[in-house]
């Protein structure tokens, strides 16, 4: 009895052992290629974010991405469609490096249908085909949708030298320097929650079709508070001086900031990232005191500042 109990108990933990081994291995080998990211810092209706961008990324390098699929509702992609014109850029994420704010040029629409060029010095070029009214169902297969735009595109090699692809950024709007393009590559659509939905199909000899969706919210957006910075130089300042007050934000946002003394507005200055200086006369009447200014956005927390006047 005692032995084939054992042996019973050593069979299931064998069994088990083996079943999770083989589960754990089919996990890891699933391929999930697909949407990482979705950025759109201007989320203004009928607006043009700068960038709006989106990554799509892999675990693992292995297998390599060959087709990619990507579905836009809403948005309203190369509106102008003039040919040789760059409406955006795409980054190149691979396991040797970075290749970063690659162009993307639009074809216009040939009569064949709207095409872009998405360059690579890594890769030969590739044409990615633009089809509007077109979308992706839950399983990755293109179908016919009102208000989408599917932008699909094959890479032509699996790899270039051995780098292999980990992971693309496509970015619109903007070029290498995070400067506007020439064209116009996407516009905000009316407000609303907007589905994106990506279908990446790796390579053969067992290509595997990895779907994944997010979604982008255009309008209604909270407006971050203004982080504002004020530095004065000098901090004591003599009668009949003047004192520089240095503004900007330190988070990338724009507001309209009132400075106040002594009870009264005495300016209202606009600002931003970029450094403004507000300069300040003492008068004589003040000799001996310690003023405060009131530095108040529009959104954001006041700042307050302290100068002391002297002879």
């Amino acid at each position: 009895m005692y032995p084939n109990l054992l042996v019973n108990r050593l069979f299931r933990t064998l069994s088990l052992t083996a079943f999770l081994a083989l589960f754990l291995a089919g996990t890891a080998s699933a391929y999930d290629a697909g949407i990482e990211k979705v950025t759109l810092p201007d989320g203004t209706p009928g607006n043009v974010s700068r960038p709006f961008e989106i990554v799509l990324g892999q675990t693992t390098a292995e297998p390599q991405p060959a087709t990619v699929k990507l579905a836009i509702d809403g948005f309203e992609l190369d509106p102008g469609m003039v040919a040789g014109t760059q409406i955006g850029s795409i980054d190149y994420y691979t396991d040797a490096g970075s290749f970063l704010g690659n162009p993307i040029n639009t074809n216009g629409d040939s009569g064949s249908g709207l095409t872009w060029n998405l360059d690579l010095l890594i890769y030969p070029a590739m044409t990615a085909t633009v089809q509007r009214g077109r979308g992706l169902d839950l399983n990755g297969n293109e179908v016919d949708r009102g208000g989408s735009t599917l932008i699909s595109f094959t890479f032509p090699v699996e790899s270039y030298a051995g780098f292999k692809l980990q992971k693309i950024g496509l970015r619109f709007n903007v070029n290498w320097e995070d400067k506007p393009t020439a064209a116009v590559g996407a516009k905000n659509p009316a407000a609303g929650l907007y589905l994106i939905r990506s279908a990446v199909i790796s390579r053969a000899p067992d290509p595997k079709t990895s779907v994944t969706a997010s979604k982008i919210r255009v309008g209604d957006k909270v407006v971050p508070k203004t982080a504002l910075s004020v530095k004065a130089k000098p901090a004591r300042v003599k009668a009949g001086k003047k004192v520089g007050f240095t503004l900007k934000t330190t988070n990338k946002t724009r507001d309209r900031v009132a400075v106040w003394l002594l009870g009264r507005k005495i300016r209202t200055i606009q600002v931003g990232p970029a450094a403004k200086v507000f300069r300040w006369k003492a008068p004589r009447k003040l000799i001996g005191k310690r003023v405060s200014f009131s530095f108040s956005p529009d959104n954001g927390a006041v700042r307050k500042v302290r100068i002391k006047v002297t002879r």
